[in-house]
């Protein structure tokens, strides 16, 4: 969280399109971290080599990075008092909006495979790995979603974002098959794409002046619902079958983007310069 506050510090009005871009390349690791690990346990060295590769990376960033960590000491005036004022109160529902939909995209890539089993009829091996669509959706949105958020308000990219996964999960809960389904994971990927991005953007935002501040407590959040959704999930899936349990989850953009609507979030509101 502290690398989203040090992008909306350094990059002003380009923030959302730089946060955009930042969750795009991580992705994009996410899905070559995956590969290399699949890599290593095909090899005669094992899986652990892709998980070796994965620290020598991290230390060669680490070089890379140098020795003073003062480009990242980007704390507002506000935050380095110590009679740092209360949060206000729009900030907490900048951040009830985001982790509603990363609460969905959470269950996703934990409970995909279920419903892929069920649903598309793939193996449990085949089912794990394709679920890797909804990242490669991901990385397409985030692609697409940092070009337009230059040009368009990013308020109005996020309801569509909203809009664009909650009709992408409505297609996928419906349909049986394997591709279908697949289609369906890739496009509900394009759609919560942006919602990281641009959700923790706007409580930021919110914050007027304590970005470090609203990250943390976003962060503390999305751990929290981390936590809590899969389980939900799963007690419904208990009580009505995966696929039933899995259409509860559309009650979550639902809400997302009548918050949205409800507390927007003035694209004006700028942060006081650190």
């Amino acid at each position: 969280m502290g690398a989203s506050a040090y992008i909306e510090a350094s990059q002003g009005a380009a923030a959302d399109a730089a946060l955009a871009e930042a969750n795009l390349t991580a992705s994009v690791s996410s899905l070559l971290a995956t590969f290399a690990i699949g890599v290593g346990a095909t090899l005669v060295l094992g899986w652990q080599s892709g998980l070796l590769l994965l620290v020598v990376l991290a230390v060669v960033l680490e070089l890379a990075r140098g020795r003073t960590s003062a480009p990242f000491n980007i704390g507002t005036e506000l935050e380095k008092r110590r009679d740092t004022p209360r949060m206000p109160g729009l900030v907490w529902w900048a951040i009830l909006t985001l982790i509603l939909l990363t609460g969905v995209e959470i269950t996703l890539l934990q409970w995909g495979p279920d419903l892929l089993r069920e649903r598309g009829g793939l193996g449990p091996a085949a089912a794990s790995a394709t679920i890797a669509a909804i990242v490669t959706g991901m990385i397409v949105g985030r692609l697409i979603g940092s070009r337009i958020v230059e040009r368009v308000s990013s308020e109005l990219v996020f309801g569509a974002s909203i809009l664009f996964a909650t009709a992408a999960f409505a297609y996928t809960w419906l349909v049986t098959g394997a591709v279908p389904l697949i289609i369906g994971l890739v496009l509900i990927g394009v759609g919560i794409g942006m919602h990281f991005p641009l959700g923790i953007g706007r409580a930021m935002r919110a914050s007027v002046g304590q970005p470090d501040r609203a990250a943390g407590l976003t962060s503390a959040g999305i751990a929290v619902m981390s936590g809590i959704a899969p389980f939900v999930l799963a007690a419904l899936a208990d009580a009505m079958g995966v696929h039933i349990a899995f259409g509860f989850m559309i009650l979550f953009f639902i809400a997302s983007f009548l918050l949205l609507l409800w507390k927007r979030v003035p694209e004006d509101q700028a942060n006081p310069a650190a």
